[in-house]
Formats: structure tokens, C-alpha cells, sequence
């Protein structure tokens, strides 16, 4: 649940989470009727121009928890195209060792650099905060998408 627990403190302040990454990033808002807001980011192209119309692979940044509670914060990488996965994967790299960074004040540990490069799952520890590398292929195996998510 994203929702507050009293005992623990927000990952950051919703002040620093909707603008800390160098996204263009929405303001802090409730999006459905659950009691959960969040702020987000449009998509980021990673990849080099589709000639061919398909889609770019993007990188997207979000912020998640309650009114006053930022619960987890975290980029999003979708591979569309798999021939240009090298370049994205190290644009994503980039951006969670930035937002490691700012967030926790150390960058990525080698395990979870290691974790997104070959598309595994992972957590660890970083000074007090989880960071987890989730990842999911899609159904179709044309293309798969990775969270970097950090949490208190």
C-alpha cells in the first residue's frame, strides 16, 4: 500500500519528488477515488527516430504515495525496440543513479547495475532506502519495461 504509515518518514518531500529529476513533471495530484496521489513525467525519448513509425524506447519518472506522504519515487524504462535496448538501458542507468543519488546520496550499487543490464529482478539496501529492479517482458516478447523504484 502507498498509503502513509505514521511511523515512517516520506522517501523525500512531494516538493522535492515532482521536481528533482530533470523531467517535466506534473504536480502532485490524486488521480483515482483511493486515496493516493502521485506526480509523473511525459515520456522521455531514449532511442533514436523510428523510420519506420514504431514505437521509441522512453524513459518516464514518477513520484507515488498519499496527500502528504510520498511513499516511493522511481523511472520507468519501456524497451519498444528491442535493436536500441543498448542505448536506453544505459539512459536508464543515468537517470537511476541520479535519482539514487539524490535521493539516498550514493549512486546504484554494481548488484543493481548489474540487475537492469540483465534484465533481472533485485533489491538493495542504499544508505537506509530499498531500491528495487523490477522488470517485465511483455506477452507479446516484443519489448519489456523496468522499474527503478526507491523506497524509505
Amino acid at each position: 500500500s502507498l498509503s502513509q504509515n505514521t511511523t515512517e518518514k516520506s522517501v523525500v518531500s512531494i516538493d522535492e519528488a515532482c521536481r528533482f529529476m530533470s523531467f517535466d513533471v506534473s504536480s502532485w495530484k490524486s488521480v483515482l477515488d483511493d486515496g493516493s496521489y502521485t506526480c509523473s513525467s511525459n515520456p522521455f525519448d531514449v532511442s533514436p527516430d523510428q523510420a519506420d513509425g514504431s514505437l521509441p524506447n522512453y524513459l518516464m519518472y514518477a513520484a507515488q504515495g498519499s496527500q502528504n506522504y510520498v511513499a516511493q519515487v522511481k523511472v520507468k524504462l519501456y524497451v519498444n525496440n528491442t535493436s536500441f535496448r543498448t542505448g536506453s538501458t544505459n539512459k536508464f542507468i543515468e537517470a537511476c543513479n541520479s535519482l539514487s543519488s539524490k535521493v539516498s546520496g550514493k549512486k546504484l550499487p554494481n548488484s543493481m547495475v548489474n540487475a537492469i543490464k540483465n534484465r533481472k529482478d533485485g533489491s538493495q539496501t542504499v544508505n537506509g532506502f530499498s531500491v528495487t529492479i523490477e522488470t517485465d517482458t511483455w506477452e507479446s516478447g516484443n519489448g519489456y519495461e523496468q522499474d527503478c523504484i526507491m523506497r524509505r
